[in-house]
């Protein structure tokens, strides 16, 4: 379109031009005619761009007139009164090759303010251009632009974040797709659009590829949307018009930024109904809108690959040498110490037999033992008890067993055991009892020394002591083994941080800018000797988010103990508690080319080369060498070898009436080269060899020659007048 407008306005210029010399005068100043009419954006816009796209008319470069009667415009205003007899005006005319009408076709207005910096947009269309509101949406709260999305986080921060894509549905058939790239990858070809308007689609921050770049617009990052609101909306407007242009068939005509209402209007017109837009024509204007990311990373790479590329020219530090270095930021969880599942054994009271002897008294023993972590301990079980006549066993001062009839307590009291509030008993039962209780009693453990009573009560001689067994999980401590091959390029001044990816997923900075990414969470499993378990790296923390453990059964087998309770187990508080940082820099190494050794080693040879031998010498490792670079050349002079040859008797030369002297006899020579061989170049079937290679000096010659063709010259000129 731009070519068609220049070419108007040069035609028009220049269509007066009558003769050779005033056309190059006009051509002279066409240049700084048009560099004067359209140095900014405003005559650009008023002269060029609006007369194409609405009923504004077009007029030439330089004002010219017209008048009714006549159809040549004219220069000035008085040579078109001069040759009109009609009254003259200003010459314009239609210039509009896209749309008749426009409308406000995309308005998008700030609809609420949070005390983070963030914004809610109302986004509002006319969808099929009929002056008319017919649809609108409103955002959730922007925490970050993109240029075909958005980024909604915590507000005030940039935690929490979700990411947004803008997209038209589409149909392939009867499935919908949320965008027309989603649909083309399934149906290429045949997808039609199923809403007319833009909407936001959540994403994850890995597809966050297609929304382009992205830019922190709250107080996080020192921003708010008030301060940035023009650009803002104008980036976060370029996703939404780009897809109603390439998949509704919007013509963008103009926009309009109110900063009254902080609103900015998009003014379109349906492209089908634009003049000369034929659906070829149509699809081309379509095909230049663009929407999501500009994918230029694979020919950037290239480029810095290739040291004669435009890329390492452009950025060339004067004559200091630059090389690429990959790097990588490690932090690996593993199991660092171990300690195995294992099964408690524990005794209370003093294993034997018949070892006390009383007519009716109370005997008792302490023990202690030690639970380092008691959640630990899936199982704690009295399993087996032996006594005569009476016990009692407590755990850390809870009574946990009474026999043989059960019971609270354990006492004699005038001669008789108190078992319970109202049960007593003889002190002589007779009886040595075996008992499996098989009751768990783990709450009742504590971390550190727990303590065991056993009570027993003896009447003749008798024992007393139980056992419990448990079961304690193994532990396996998950610590970090880190390793940043990166710390001699962060601490080196000459180095820039190109690109880095996280995990391989999350590009965080390409082409030396950060793009805003937050890169998601990754998770990985730990396998350790007590159990498995999954962490999970945050950036400023690794956590150990699950385990899942296989312990033994006191009744036999394996159980699984399984914990969703997180624990951090590295907190740098850097932003570099990722699993892995992928980095590449681009380091000025600090040296200069140095030529010094270079011009020694020319000097030398330079100086000691014989030109007739080729030997020369030159410094070597173990000093001064002796080389040979003899260069065969043929003899040469300063001689030019040429030969005569007589070509034929007719003289060809054209003389001043156009005609030859076909009656001519002169005899026609021709000098020519003979080149190293020194054998003139002539047929001996159609030409006379007059002189062979000679040295020849044709100067005197040439001058003669130079001063027949200035008398010829002379005689061409028609002049009323001789010379």
């Amino acid at each position: 379109m731009i070519k068609i407008i220049f070419t108007i306005l040069i035609i028009s210029a220049c269509a007066y031009a009558d003769n050779k010399s005033d056309a190059q005068t006009r051509a002279n100043t066409l240049g700084t005619s048009l560099s004067g009419t359209y140095s900014d954006t405003g005559n650009i816009k008023n002269k060029l761009y609006n007369p194409v796209t609405s009923d504004t008319k077009m007029q030439t470069l330089n004002q010219s007139w017209k008048c009714a009667d006549k159809s040549t415009p004219y220069e000035s205003q008085s040579a078109c009164n001069d040759s009109c007899s009609t009254p003259c005006t200003v010459y314009s005319f239609d210039a509009k090759l896209q749309c008749s009408s426009s409308t406000e076709a995309i308005i998008i207005t700030p609809y609420s303010f949070s005390s983070g910096g963030e914004v809610s947009l109302k986004i509002q269309y006319d969808t099929d251009l009929d002056w008319s509101i017919d649809s609108s949406f409103t955002t959730s709260n922007i925490s970050g632009f993109c240029s075909n999305g958005y980024v909604s986080c915590t507000p005030g921060t940039f935690n929490n974040c979700k990411y947004y894509e803008f997209g038209i549905k589409h149909k392939c058939g009867t499935t919908e797709y949320n965008t027309y790239r989603e649909c083309d990858a399934a149906c290429s070809g045949v997808c039609k659009p199923s809403d007319n308007k833009v909407l936001a689609f959540q994403r994850s921050v890995s597809e966050m590829k297609y929304s382009g770049g992205c830019f922190c617009s709250n107080s996080s990052c020192g921003s708010s949307f008030n301060g940035v609101f023009q650009n803002a909306l104008s980036y976060f407007g370029g996703g939404i018009t780009a897809h109603a242009m390439k998949e509704l068939g919007f013509a963008l005509i103009d926009t309009d930024i109110d900063s009254s209402t902080l609103s900015v209007k998009y003014y379109a017109a349906n492209a089908a109904s634009c003049l000369d837009s034929s659906d070829d024509k149509t699809d081309t204007l379509k095909s230049f809108y663009q929407v999501g990311s500009i994918h230029y990373d694979e020919e950037l790479t290239e480029q810095m690959t290739d040291s004669e590329s435009l890329y390492n020219t452009v950025t060339a530090q004067s004559n200091k040498t630059a090389k690429t270095s990959s790097c990588s930021v490690t932090n690996t969880p593993a199991a660092i110490n171990s300690t195995p599942s294992q099964t408690l054994l524990i005794t209370a009271g003093q294993v034997g037999n018949n070892y006390w002897c009383s007519s009716c008294s109370m005997h008792s023993i302490t023990n202690e033992f030690t639970i380092a972590d008691k959640n630990n301990v899936t199982e704690f079980k009295l399993t087996s008890v032996k006594f005569d006549d009476w016990i009692k066993i407590t755990l850390n001062g809870y009574v946990v067993y009474v026999g043989p009839y059960g019971g609270d307590r354990l006492s004699i009291v005038d001669g008789h055991v108190q078992y319970s509030a109202t049960g007593t008993g003889s002190c002589e039962l007779g009886t040595s009892w075996s008992k499996s209780p098989n009751v768990d009693f783990k709450n009742y453990l504590v971390n550190g020394t727990n303590t065991l009573r056993t009570d027993v009560v003896v009447a003749g001689c008798g024992e007393g002591y139980a056992y419990f067994q448990g079961v304690e999980v193994g532990s396996d401590n998950l610590g970090v083994t880190r390793h940043n091959s990166c710390s001699i390029y962060e601490q080196d001044s000459n180095c820039r941080l190109y690109s880095e990816t996280v995990n391989g997923t999350y590009e965080t900075v390409v082409n030396y800018t950060s793009t805003g990414i937050i890169p998601g969470s990754t998770c990985t499993t730990v396998q350790g000797s007590s159990g498995t378990y999954v962490v999970c790296d945050y950036g400023d923390r690794i956590d150990q988010v699950s385990s899942k453990k296989n312990v033994p059964l006191l009744t036999g087998g394996t159980g699984v103990v399984t914990s969703n309770t997180p624990v951090t187990i590295s907190s740098q508080n850097n932003g570099k508690d990722w699993f892995l940082i992928s980095r590449t820099y681009i380091c000025q190494d600090g040296s200069s080319y140095n030529f010094t050794e270079a011009k020694k080693q020319a000097d030398l040879v330079g100086s000691t080369i014989n030109r007739d031998t080729g030997d020369f010498s030159y410094y070597s490792d173990s000093g001064i060498s002796s080389g040979n670079a003899k260069i065969d050349t043929m003899s040469y002079d300063t001689c030019s070898y040429t030969c005569t040859v007589q070509t034929g008797n007719q003289d060809t030369t054209l003389f001043p009436d156009q005609t030859t002297r076909n009656t001519t006899t002169a005899v026609v020579k021709e000098q020519r080269p003979c080149g190293r061989e020194k054998i003139c170049p002539y047929d001996s079937a159609s030409e006379t060899l007059i002189s062979d290679c000679t040295c020849t000096n044709s100067f005197n010659e040439v001058i003669s020659l130079f001063s027949s063709v200035n008398d010829a010259v002379h005689d061409m000129i028609c002049s009323s007048t001789p010379n």
